[in-house]
């Protein structure tokens, strides 16, 4: 497998008998999808169907995380890109950060 992970949308590609097969959505059949993630209630959204669910859900919406990844938590720049994001973050135990999302009623943590 490949997967590309980018900053708004992302690909994933299965190598197979010496070429590449593209992963498409399976909601809307596209080739890429957003980069994103979103808790309603009992489900989790990925991608397009994420994105629908980010203007009612923002807080329980995870977009644009990979700015963060590999940052310390306490960096200049760390603190800079957090003021984009629209869900809840904290130090993780690691010196790097994780995502506060509400999952079945309780606060989960996850990190990228």
């Amino acid at each position: 497998y490949g997967m590309d992970i980018g900053n708004q949308c992302s690909h994933v590609s299965v190598a197979r008998g010496g070429g590449f097969d593209c992963v498409l959505d399976e909601l809307t059949g596209k080739r890429s999808c957003p980069s994103m993630v979103s808790f309603v209630q009992k489900e989790r959204h990925i991608g397009d169907k994420a994105e629908s669910q980010a203007i009612r859900n923002w807080r329980n919406t995870a977009k644009s995380v990979k700015r963060l990844v590999g940052l310390p938590y306490d960096s200049p720049q760390a603190e800079h890109e957090r003021k984009f994001l629209r869900c809840a973050t904290r130090k993780a135990k690691d010196g790097c950060f994780e995502v506060e999302m509400e999952v079945h009623g309780r606060k989960e943590f996850f990190t990228p």
